[in-house]
């Protein structure tokens, strides 16, 4: 004898069938930092797998919590740490006592002669006088924080990150 289901048997029993199928899908869609990068940065752009994400890093992704001031700071320390493109080094602290950091991020080969390259920007100046050569552009992302609006840092990260960690011939 077969019995009819209940309504209740049916909605649970569909509620099953949709959670099967939802984890079913879930496989297919992309995961963890593949996501996160697949939504920030453009189609079809690596990094090296050597250098962490700012979700590896923190252990959540970008934008799920306030990311706190000493993390940031952490995370382009480590920055610094693993990578020949970029340098950390601290030029202050605001009244609260946190450090003010500076990522400078450029060729190995710029490193080695940062203080050169800013005479020379220096040179270029004066009034009158034209650039010597080839010097490299030099651009300054300020991020801070006003109140509640921590988008900033949260794009610092993720700047510093493509900046650092991005491979090919924008990075070259």
């Amino acid at each position: 004898m077969i019995k009819m289901l209940t309504t209740n048997s049916r909605i649970f029993l569909h509620h099953i069938l949709v959670a099967f199928v939802t984890v079913g899908l879930m496989g297919l869609l992309p995961t963890g930092t593949e996501a996160q990068n697949e939504y920030f940065f453009p189609t079809g752009f690596t990094f090296d797998e050597s250098i962490p994400s700012p979700e590896e890093f923190l252990g959540y992704p970008i934008g799920t919590f306030a990311t706190r001031n000493d993390r940031l700071v952490a995370y382009m320390q480590e920055l610094a740490r693993l990578s020949d493109r970029a340098t950390y080094q601290s030029i202050g602290t605001t009244y609260e006592h946190r450090p003010m950091p500076v990522l400078t991020v450029t060729s190995p080969a710029n490193h080695a002669r940062l203080e050169a390259i800013r005479q020379d920007h220096l040179a270029s100046l004066v009034p009158g006088s034209s650039p010597a050569g080839d010097i490299p552009v030099i651009a300054h992302l300020g991020y801070n924080i006003h109140g509640n609006e921590n988008s900033a840092g949260e794009a610092a990260l993720l700047t510093a990150y493509w900046l650092v960690a991005g491979t090919g011939p924008a990075h070259d």
